[in-house]
């Protein structure tokens, strides 16, 4: 697999540009429809998991950085 990143990035670089940059988007996009939905989202009650999705969020984002 690396191989074919290496070769991908040496033949097709704007390619490879636009698809890691095309990821990256949709997952800055995701957390940010993640966090609109906690924060907008219904009024608590039953089935409200506002609190929950904000959690998860912070877990996520904790464990990518490496912060316990």
């Amino acid at each position: 697999m690396i191989d074919a990143l290496a070769y991908l990035t040496q033949v097709y670089p704007l390619a490879f540009t636009i698809l890691v940059v095309g990821c990256a988007s949709a997952v800055v996009l995701a957390i940010l429809v993640l966090l609109a939905t906690a924060i907008f989202g219904p009024t608590p009650g039953p089935g409200h998991n506002a609190q929950r999705v904000l959690e998860l969020l912070a877990r996520a984002l904790s464990d990518m950085w490496g912060n316990e």
